[in-house]
């Protein structure tokens, strides 16, 4: 839980809670860990429980922590990693490059068509079992991609069971964030691209209704009269 407490704690990410931006990512974080905390240790953990309307966002990437976890245990096994399973997840969630970042990270930065081509380019090479990530820029997706793609390439077994399931787990997030166009996690609420103009064109739609109801409503009177 210590690692979990890293994350989510606002005394040790002072740096975030500075902007709003660094706030929702907390809030994203916290919704996240819970849920892979009650998946994977404790059911009935009571903390940041999802609400509907959030789990269309949390649980895919959930499911990205869950596989990654897995595969690191196992790269574990086979050859010890610098870090435990549990630190280097935290490494890499911290450094958010192989980790599904949430579009409320970008803060304006980068064009969300820019960064989900970005993100699919990433996946068409880790599925063709060739590491994008720089060293320099992502150390730690770097050493564990590197490594785990060594053992896929030696052991069909390991490609099956631990190396696929996170390749597949990123794309359906990857997949999901390019078909919902999702882009801010916000006080516990999700919204869309382009839902704003959706409402809009929905109260245009209901006032043009109510004005075609009044003018027929005016009609029968003075026909009546």
């Amino acid at each position: 839980m210590a690692v979990f407490e890293e994350i989510t704690s606002e005394e040790q990410n002072q740096d975030l809670i500075q902007t709003v931006t660094g706030r929702q990512l907390l809030q994203y974080h916290k919704a996240v860990v819970g849920e892979f905390y009650r998946q994977n240790i404790d059911a009935k953990f009571p903390h940041w429980k999802l609400k509907r309307n959030e789990r269309a966002i949390i649980k895919p990437e959930v499911e990205i922590w869950k596989a990654v976890l897995t595969m690191l245990e196992q790269i574990h096994l086979l050859k010890p990693l610098t870090r435990y399973p549990a630190l280097m997840l935290r490494d890499l969630i911290l450094e958010r490059n192989l980790m599904v970042l949430n579009f409320a990270c970008l803060d304006g930065q980068v064009p969300v068509k820019n960064y989900l081509a970005r993100l699919q380019q990433q996946n068409r090479k880790l599925r063709g079992s060739e590491n994008p990530f720089a060293r320099e820029e992502s150390p730690y997706a770097w050493e564990i991609i590197t490594q785990a793609i060594t053992f896929a390439k030696r052991d069909h077994q390991f490609r099956l069971k631990f190396y696929t399931p996170v390749v597949r787990a990123r794309e359906t997030f990857v997949a999901l964030m390019k078909s919902e166009k999702y882009r801010i996690f916000n006080q516990g609420k999700i919204q869309r691209q382009g839902r704003k103009e959706d409402e809009d064109s929905q109260d245009g739609k209901r006032q043009r209704r109510d004005r075609r109801k009044k003018k027929q409503v005016t009609f029968m009177n003075e026909t009546t009269d």
